[in-house]
């Protein structure tokens, strides 16, 4: 019954193709209309849009925030999963310098432009130890206490463990040659306190970057600058974790006239369309309305024109366009409060 069933569908298939492949033969124009009217149903053009994110973690409190280095001293780094734990003394310093500056470096490059008042003089300051007694235990309250009381801060942000791996392998491949691969993998344990010592929240991250090179491509990076970038960029991504961030979101939008004037995103010529009698084109321009709207910050305005353009036409594209206008405007009150704005 199934190879029955099988074969029958393939028949069925069979026969559809070649009659298809018949028809577009004898009339090629048809097909080309077609394909013309397929594309003008499918927005083709792209809007960049700067845009403003929430970050997971709402810093509210008053006074400034202290990003604090407490990890352990590489005298102390004895974890088997930890590369630095196999190297020479002198090699763990040198790793040790790499990874603490370029982390807190990236930290720093997102909340140095943050337009969050109490993360703006956000001071670095450590406090490292050989004592691995309570290892990877959060900090005494007592201590903490003591850090906000001594510079006024509200929270304190502190990185309490790191370790990275990385592995390098060559392989032949059949059309490149050798082919060397590097892989770097980190993890970290962040924890952020209040002003009476209490553990607020802790983030574990971990992650791994990749490198291949082969005799077409740039060769890798050494394993310094690997560190280097794969640390930097774990320091970013934990701070779009306390501070709003920017970001670049890429929206499509259609183009209303082939020839003349490019009225596609010109609000006034985009606004009378909307009324006009051609139904297709009538969609576009809401469409495209609700994109500036977008550009412009105007999320509910933005919205608005989406509803009218379904009313005028349903789309797939309108759909999955809708869905990301709702996912911003969920987080928006999110935003606004970090921002102080309400």
């Amino acid at each position: 019954m199934i190879r029955f069933f099988a074969k029958e569908n393939y028949l069925f298939i069979n026969f559809v193709a070649k009659n298809l492949i018949f028809f577009l033969m004898r009339k090629p124009f048809a097909f080309f209309l077609l394909l013309m009217a397929a594309a003008s149903c499918t927005p083709a053009n792209y809007l960049k849009l700067d845009v403003f994110n929430p970050a997971d973690y709402t810093i509210t409190d008053s006074g400034n925030i202290v990003v604090l280095n407490a990890s352990y001293l590489p005298s102390a780094m004895h974890d088997k999963s930890n590369l630095m734990s196999r190297m020479r003394y002198s090699e763990k310093l040198i790793f040790d310098t790499l990874i603490t500056a370029n982390l807190f470096n990236g930290l720093f490059s997102i909340i140095n432009e943050t337009p969050v008042e109490n993360l703006q003089n956000a001071e670095y300051f450590e406090s490292r130890t050989n004592d691995t007694t309570n290892f990877l235990f959060p900090l005494a309250a007592e201590e903490v206490v003591r850090i906000c009381r001594d510079y006024n801060s509200g929270y304190v942000v502190s990185m309490e463990y790191y370790s990275f791996n990385s592995k390098s392998t060559r392989e032949i491949s059949d059309y490149a040659g050798w082919v060397n691969n590097l892989d770097v993998s980190y993890k970290l344990v962040w924890r952020i306190y209040g002003r009476d010592g209490a553990v607020l929240t802790e983030v574990n991250d971990s992650s791994t970057l990749y490198w291949y090179a082969d005799s077409y491509t740039e060769p890798n990076p050494e394993l310094t600058d690997a560190v280097r970038e794969v640390f930097f960029l774990a320091g970013e991504k934990f701070g779009k974790k306390i501070s709003p961030f920017w970001s670049i979101l890429s929206r499509s939008y259609y183009q209303i006239y082939s020839f003349g004037d490019d009225i596609s995103l010109d609000r006034e010529p985009l606004e009378l369309l909307t009324t006009g009698k051609k139904r297709i084109t009538a969609f576009k321009a809401c469409y495209n309305l609700a994109v500036l709207s977008e550009s412009e910050d105007k999320l509910g305005e933005a919205m608005n024109w989406l509803e009218k353009a379904e009313s005028i036409k349903e789309s797939e594209y309108l759909a999955i366009y809708r869905y990301k206008l709702q996912k911003r405007m969920e987080v928006r009150e999110k935003l606004d409060y970090q921002l102080g704005l309400n």
